[in-house]
């Protein structure tokens, strides 16, 4: 069962706010606590499909996505450098 990327979001009131595990997962990748690999976005790709092909499921997607800085977008221009934690229970664990 996939983590959602919710489950890390602070609530302010009724609304959720911006998510501090993006920030989490960007450090630790950049530090090297988190390892990770690169890839280019190919034409027509998103980060949904990369996620499939890297964990087995297309709903981690956000992790990329936090990894990579780019925000929360499932699509990204195809040529962008994402990167790719290579263990996900690493990021799992940060975020506990």
């Amino acid at each position: 069962m996939a983590v959602s990327r919710y489950m890390f979001a602070k609530r302010n009131s009724d609304s959720v706010g911006p998510s501090s595990a993006s920030f989490v997962i960007k450090k630790a990748v950049d530090s090297g606590v988190i390892k990770s690999t690169q890839a280019i976005v190919k034409e027509h790709e998103r980060l949904d499909q990369i996620s499939s092909r890297a964990y087995g499921d297309p709903s981690y997607w956000w992790v990329i996505a936090a990894a990579s800085a780019i925000g929360w977008g499932m699509q990204v221009p195809p040529g962008v450098i994402v990167t790719i934690p290579t263990d996900l229970s690493e990021v799992l664990s940060i975020l506990a």
